[in-house]
């Protein structure tokens, strides 16, 4: 069966969510090292200390930051790899989709209680579109036909060599 475009769709919207979330990523790690910089951390310590927190490391926005970069970088990465199964009919890659969209909404959501309004609509018509999409019958159809054993096969996947 030839791919659908709803499955097309959705490898692009994934694809360039996957630029963003990696864009924001390398965002984050460059600012945990300007974060890291000699001064920065003696000034949030101020500042923290001047809030009343003063059981922080100084240095521990900078590591926080860093790590949520290398986090999301490692999630744009998984979603690359997800998207290149999806096209190919993977039942599993349209699973970590889900999940990965079901995160996104909640994301989406989250910025709801920030009097983000506009975004927040955005975001989730978009969540929301390309779980249709993810769940179209087309799409269903075409990773069901990918996931069928070849005739005469014995559903063990094609890497698995019989001996």
């Amino acid at each position: 069966m030839k791919r659908p475009v709803t499955v097309t769709l959705v490898a692009v919207l994934q694809v360039l969510a996957a630029v963003v979330v990696a864009v924001t990523a390398f965002d984050l790690i460059a600012d945990a090292f300007e974060l890291a910089k000699a001064g920065v951390a003696t000034g949030v310590d101020a500042a923290l200390t001047a809030q009343g927190v003063v059981d922080i490391d100084p240095g521990m926005p900078a590591q926080s930051t860093f790590v949520a970069g290398v986090l999301l970088l490692a999630l744009a990465f998984g979603r690359l790899i997800a998207v290149a199964y999806l096209v190919q009919g993977r039942r599993w890659a349209r699973t970590v989709l889900t999940v990965l969209i079901a995160v996104s909404l909640a994301g989406g959501l989250s910025f709801l209680f920030q009097g983000f309004i506009l975004r927040t609509t955005l975001l989730v018509a978009v969540d929301l579109v390309l779980l249709a999409l993810l769940y179209d019958r087309r799409t269903g159809d075409f990773i069901a036909s990918r996931s069928q054993p070849a005739p005469g096969g014995n559903g063990l996947a094609d890497s698995v060599v019989e001996r």
